[in-house]
């Protein structure tokens, strides 16, 4: 329900729109004519309506206020403990991980040795084949021999890189051995077992972010005028600027312009 007041401030306020838009200055009578409005109606019509409804709008914001605190009160508490408690999981989640890792690299320096030991015996095996063998078509026909009855993968692969090798030496004899015996000493790779870094738990997630530590402002801004990182970076501090552009200090990329502001007083 409005109070007379409020009733009497609105029929006001929807006449003064339609009034300023038909107010046309063009000479000092008129300029001095919309100026007395001004004073006159608008400045009392203003002091009106704050009169009608800053009490309210007071009242509103004590409470908004009080409700405010009463639920930062409680709320305290309750986010600190979700915050203890994400922190013990990420702490957990990174454990996890660190443990995943040791025995990634425990497993991969396993496999390592697995695979140089492997390598150890067929070279051995190929330079006993080659040795007895005697000249390059005779080694090449050991091998591919040999080849076909063996069943290890690796021992097979080198066999066959040798093969290649030995081929290309026959057919070019000016290359020198050197050059083309290290084709036939490329490792096949055996893969590492992946190791499930990550805890799970229904109804948790988890996620790795990023946290700046420090920020050195010259170089990124260095970075930006290189052109090597994005002018995105850096945000305008307007309020900054302008203080500093009106104690009458110029800067440099900084464009200003003066704007006239009109009061009226009563």
């Amino acid at each position: 329900m409005e109070t007379a007041l409020e009733t009497k401030v609105i029929e006001k306020a929807l006449t003064v729109t339609e009034h300023a838009a038909s107010i046309v200055i063009r000479n000092n009578d008129e300029l001095k004519a919309a100026n007395d409005y001004r004073r006159d109606v608008l400045k009392p019509l203003i002091a009106e309506i704050h009169e009608a409804w800053d009490s309210e709008i007071k009242d509103a914001d004590t409470l908004h206020k009080n409700l405010i605190a009463k639920r930062n009160k409680y709320m305290g508490p309750a986010d600190n403990a979700y915050k203890t408690i994400g922190t013990k999981m990420a702490t957990y989640d990174e454990e996890v991980r660190e443990l995943a890792r040791k025995e990634q690299a425990r497993m991969d320096e396993i496999i390592r040795k697995e695979r140089e030991a492997e390598q150890a015996k067929a070279d051995k095996k190929i330079f006993a084949l080659m040795e007895k063998a005697g000249g390059m078509q005779e080694q090449i026909d050991a091998l591919k021999t040999a080849i076909e009855a063996s069943d290890n993968v690796m021992e097979i692969e080198k066999m066959e890189r040798q093969v290649e090798v030995l081929t290309r030496k026959l057919e070019a004899a000016q290359v020198k051995a050197a050059e083309v015996q290290v084709q036939a000493e490329q490792a096949y790779e055996m893969p590492a077992p992946v190791i499930q870094a990550k805890p799970q738990v229904q109804g948790m997630s988890t996620r790795q972010v990023t946290e700046l530590v420090s920020v050195d402002i010259r170089k990124l801004a260095e970075a930006v005028f290189m052109g090597t990182a994005p002018i995105g970076v850096f945000e305008a501090n307007e309020a900054a600027i302008k203080k500093l552009v009106d104690a009458g200090m110029t800067l440099p990329g900084v464009v200003t312009r003066k704007k006239t502001i009109v009061n009226t007083r009563s």
